[in-house]
Order: structure tokens, then C-alpha cells, then sequence
């Protein structure tokens, strides 16, 4: 029953970090929407183009002129002291509607630009900040294992003091002489010399080669922990650069911070399935301002034909 409650406890801890994860980009995007400047010149230039379509579909202004005379003029009629004149023009039939949708189809591909302005933007952000969640997640990766790097290096070091200070003593050729004649005194003196010297030779070879391993054991754990350090110090600095690179997007300052979680909720797409492919032709924006910009180069050939 415990197992159970832990890892229910594990799951809401994962889906909670997901969603907050999620949120919290979510709201890096309407940031982003609100304040990057390029996305906003495409917004600003659908919003002319959108204008100018009441404008190009309506009459020309009509042209008033007022005229005074010094000397009246002596008519039929009577005398003339002054004359207004009203003036419209009226442009062949169709050629307005011509005009005016040619603008609507330019205010449409206005919008596709934008369309596919805003999907690079936060195609930039999201991958960005997916490398950076990235990065973070070696960060600790690469933490963990220098802690453990350098546990096991101090338990190397006090392996080679204890060596060091554990080597026995060589013993008095005196006193084994004397051990030895009162133990055995049918053995003669040199004898009892030549394999004491042997014996104290092979103790001593087998403390030095103990010894020599673990001092290249420690240098072998050393480098590690060298390359682990310099591996943590350059993904430090690619953390930095994404985090500006992200900032530059949102169009904030560079001493932003951006808050990474450990999970990530990343939408599974079947790239098999070939209804991908329609939708995507059907919805890309430069797929569909490419479409418009072809209508517009005909709408404009019909004006140009009614006003020819």
C-alpha cells in the first residue's frame, strides 16, 4: 500500500512539473507576441495593407472650384459675378472591385507573412528553451557525478597514506640473528640471514606495487574529474548564450532569468500518418501567402485591363 501512495506521489510530482513547465512557456510566447519587435512590424504592415481597402475601393474624391469675377459677365440670362464648379470622376465599371480586392488579397498575404513570422518566433523559443532544459538536465547529471568523483578520490587518498604509513619497518640483522640462534641452533648464521633479506625484498615489492597502483588510480580519477569539471564549465556557458539567445526573442533584458523544469511535456506526433502532410499544405503560411501573392499578380491584371 505504501508502494502504491509513492508512486502516486511520483506521478502528480512529474504531471505537476509538466504543466507548470507548459504554462510557464506558454507564457514566454505571449511575451514574445507582445514585445518582439520584428513580429510587430509584420503586424503593423497587415494593418496598412488593411486600410488601404476601404480606400481603393471608394470613388475618387469629387473636385470643387469656386471662381469670382472683377467684372461681370453679361449673359443671356443676366450678369454673371461668379461660378462653382463640382467634379467627379467615375472610373470604368469593375475597376473598383478590381482595386479593392487586389488590396483585400495584399492585406491577406500581409497576414500570412505575419502568420509565418509568429510560428518562426515561437518555433525559436521553444527550441531554444527545450536546449536549455537540456543543458540544465547535464548540468546535474554532470553535478552528480563530480560529487561522487570526488568522494571516491578522497577514499583513494586515504588509501595512500595508509600504505605509506603501513609499511613495515626492516628488521635488525642483529636481533634476527640472535632470534634465530636461540630457536635453531643447527642452521647456520648466513643462511638465516639470506632468507630474512629475501623475505623483507618480497614485502617490500609487494608495498610498492600496491602503492603504485593506487597513485595511478588517483591520477586516472583525477583526469576524470578534470574533463567532468571543464564539461560542467562549458555547458555553463552555453546555458548563459540560450538564455540570451531567448531574451533577444522575448525582447527583454539580458539578466532575465528563465526558469527551466525538469520535465517537459513534448507533444507526440505520428509523422506516418499522411493527413500531416494535407493539413500542413493546407495551413503553412508561406504555403498559403504564396497562393495569395498568385491571386494578387491576377487581381492586378484584371484592374490594369478594365483601366487599360
Amino acid at each position: 500500500m505504501e508502494r502504491k501512495k509513492f508512486k502516486i506521489i511520483i506521478f502528480l510530482t512529474l504531471a505537476f512539473n509538466s504543466v507548470f513547465a507548459q504554462n510557464y512557456l506558454d507564457s514566454l510566447l505571449i511575451v514574445a507576441a507582445k514585445n518582439n519587435p520584428g513580429l510587430k512590424a509584420k503586424y503593423y504592415k497587415y494593418m496598412a495593407d488593411l486600410q488601404k481597402v476601404p480606400q481603393v475601393g471608394a470613388l475618387p474624391d469629387p473636385d470643387v472650384s469656386f471662381g469670382f469675377f472683377i467684372q461681370p459677365m453679361e449673359l443671356m440670362s443676366g450678369n454673371q459675378i461668379g461660378q462653382i464648379q463640382l467634379m467627379q470622376m467615375f472610373p470604368w465599371i469593375g475597376t473598383l472591385k478590381a482595386a479593392k480586392d487586389e488590396a483585400s488579397a495584399m492585406a491577406l498575404s500581409s497576414l500570412e507573412l505575419f502568420r509565418a513570422e509568429k510560428d518562426e518566433l515561437f518555433f525559436n523559443i521553444r527550441k531554444n528553451y527545450y536546449r536549455l532544459s537540456l543543458v540544465n538536465k547535464q548540468i546535474q547529471t554532470y553535478d552528480s557525478t563530480l560529487i561522487l568523483l570526488k568522494s571516491l578520490e578522497q577514499l583513494l587518498l586515504s588509501k595512500n597514506k595508509t600504505s605509506n604509513t603501513g609499511i613495515p619497518e626492516p628488521v635488525n640483522s642483529g636481533t634476527q640473528l640472535s632470534l634465530f640462534n636461540s630457536s635453531k641452533q643447527n642452521n647456520s648464521m648466513g643462511m638465516n640471514q639470506n632468507n630474512l633479506q629475501s623475505g623483507q625484498q618480497k614485502m617490500s615489492n609487494l608495498s610498492m606495487s600496491e602503492s603504485n597502483s593506487a597513485f595511478s588510480d588517483l591520477l586516472k580519477l583525477q583526469i576524470e574529474i578534470k574533463e567532468v569539471t571543464d564539461n560542467i564549465s562549458t555547458l555553463k556557458t552555453s546555458y548563459q548564450q540560450l538564455t540570451i539567445q531567448i531574451n533577444i526573442l522575448l525582447n527583454c533584458k539580458p539578466g532575465t532569468v528563465i526558469v527551466v523544469s525538469d520535465s517537459l511535456n513534448t507533444p507526440l506526433i505520428d509523422f506516418n500518418n499522411p493527413t500531416i502532410f494535407d493539413s500542413i499544405k493546407a495551413n503553412n503560411p508561406m504555403i498559403r501567402m504564396n497562393k495569395t501573392d498568385i491571386q494578387v499578380f491576377q487581381l492586378r491584371q484584371v484592374m490594369n485591363k478594365k483601366m487599360g
